[in-house]
């Protein structure tokens, strides 16, 4: 956001209105279309990635989802890697956990869903991927409730990056 847009269009308001900045954080972010990687392409990537001393978050879809990409990633980086998931199912201890990178961790990667995009902020990343999809409650034409996958917004994307 930029703070001048906001005291010129409220100076009329209060000309002396203080102006607050508050400088933030982002990281690089490589978008990647999972169909244009169908042979799993991304995870080569990733594990180049980790394999240069990188922190990486990872956003993909869901629950299911992260479990596939931590099982795909393990296969390249092997079991001592640290990599962890992080969605709504995860406990307040593990959120805790992966906030706070002890000095003795080496790099880690975290496969999450969009609940990391917005609640919290994690200083220690290097990297972020998306894969550009997250689900979205929505209903049948039955009136079933369901978790559907979708593409998420171009702004969702830089929100991910911090």
């Amino acid at each position: 956001m930029d703070p001048q847009i906001f005291r010129d269009y409220y100076k009329n308001t209060d000309p002396h209105a203080p102006t607050m900045q508050v400088p933030g954080r982002t990281f690089p972010i490589e978008f990647t279309d999972i169909n244009d990687n169908p042979n799993g392409q991304y995870i080569t990537s990733l594990c180049e990635r980790y394999n240069k001393w990188e922190n990486i978050m990872f956003f993909v879809a869901g629950k299911k989802e992260i479990e596939d990409n931590i099982s795909q990633l393990r296969k390249h980086l092997g079991s001592s890697a640290e990599i962890y998931g992080l969605s709504s199912a995860s406990t307040r201890e593990e959120q805790d956990f992966l906030l706070n990178k002890p000095e003795w961790s080496k790099n880690r990667i975290i496969v999450a869903t969009n609940v990391a995009e917005e609640s919290l902020t994690i200083g220690y990343l290097d990297t972020v991927y998306t894969l550009g999809k997250w689900k979205i409650a929505r209903y049948t034409k039955d009136g079933i409730p369901g978790l559907w996958p979708d593409n998420i917004s171009q702004a969702n994307n830089w929100q991910q990056g911090g």
